[in-house]
C-alpha cells in the first residue's frame, strides 16, 4: 500500500510543478517595451503599415459619431509601433460611420526642410500624409 501512495504523491508533485510552470507563462510583452524596441531599432526608418483592418473605427451612436479602438493583438501592437515611429496605416474602413467621418482634403505641395505645415486633426484626432522624396 505505500509504493502506491508513494506513486500517487509523486504524480501529484509533478502536476503540481507542471501547473506552476504553466502559470508562470512567457513574459508578456508591454507596449511600453514594444516602443521602446522601435524607437531603438527602427527609429530611422518609414513605416506604412496596409491592411484589412483598421486600428480605429467610427461608430455612428446616440450622441453621434465617435472612434472605438479596434481590437486585436497585432493591429494594438502595431499601432503603437506605428505612433511612436510616426507612421501612416492606410486600412479598410469597416466602421459603421467611416464614410461619414471621410472629411478630407487633398493637398499637393512642395515642401523643404524648412516648410512648415500647419495640420488641424479630425475630431478625435488623426491625420494622414503621403510623402515621397
Amino acid at each position: 500500500m505505500e509504493d502506491f501512495a508513494d506513486r500517487i504523491r509523486g504524480v501529484l508533485s509533478r502536476a503540481a510543478l507542471r501547473h506552476e510552470q504553466a502559470s508562470r507563462g512567457p513574459q508578456r510583452t508591454t507596449r511600453e517595451d514594444l516602443v521602446a524596441w522601435a524607437r531603438a531599432h527602427l527609429s530611422h526608418k518609414r513605416l506604412v503599415v496596409v491592411s484589412n483592418r483598421e486600428p480605429y473605427s467610427h461608430v455612428r451612436g446616440p450622441h453621434g459619431v465617435n472612434w472605438v479602438r479596434n481590437a486585436g493583438g497585432l493591429t494594438v501592437a502595431l499601432d503603437s509601433v506605428s505612433q511612436a515611429l510616426g507612421g501612416v496605416w492606410t486600412a479598410h474602413g469597416s466602421g459603421n460611420a467611416d464614410r461619414m467621418a471621410s472629411d478630407y482634403k487633398k493637398m499637393k505641395m512642395q515642401v523643404n526642410k524648412s516648410t512648415k505645415l500647419k495640420i488641424k486633426l479630425a475630431p478625435g484626432g488623426g491625420w494622414a500624409a503621403r510623402i515621397h522624396p
